[in-house]
């Protein structure tokens, strides 16, 4: 039996055209073949990620007190290359307190609906353009903490 001439994911890259020409069997196998590249990229990227991040952690938190914040992106010089660092924010918020609030701001002729979602969250975009004394009476449900990093390694020239 002859050898059937089995296309490769760069060489599908190279003619996306033969896709047309392709029978199920060799489609399903080219998209398990994606889909284990891509869980084999995202795993050694956390890999280097973490690495790079543990390695230069000291001047990441430097970096992240001269700035004075704690999310957000920081840049860090190092011998030849760009170091940015990425911290999303991630924010909680408690549901008992919230819905206290909530009783309370109805009892006031308030509508808490114009504030908070019906699953008692509070958009983040929104909690930092209310003005101070709305955020006072929240800050004690809303919790913050990091979130994921995102890490990214640029050649200088």
């Amino acid at each position: 039996m002859p050898k059937r001439n089995t296309p490769t994911l760069s060489g599908l890259c190279s003619k996306p055209d033969s896709v047309r020409s392709m029978d199920l069997e060799t489609i399903a196998m080219l998209l398990e073949e994606c889909d284990a590249q891509r869980k084999q990229a995202e795993a050694a990227k956390k890999l280097l990620s973490e690495h790079v991040q543990d390695r230069y952690s000291l001047q990441v938190r430097d970096a992240y007190c001269k700035a004075e914040k704690d999310y957000g992106a920081v840049h860090v010089n190092l011998p030849g290359y760009n170091l940015e660092v990425d911290t999303a924010k991630k924010v909680e918020w408690d549901q008992d307190k919230l819905q206290t609030i909530e009783r309370k701001m109805r009892e006031e002729g308030d509508n808490p609906a114009e504030y908070i979602k019906v699953e008692r969250k509070v958009e983040e975009r929104k909690y930092t353009s209310w003005p101070a004394w709305l955020k006072k009476s929240f800050d004690n449900a809303r919790t913050t903490r990091p979130g994921s990093i995102t890490i990214k390694l640029t050649k200088r020239e």
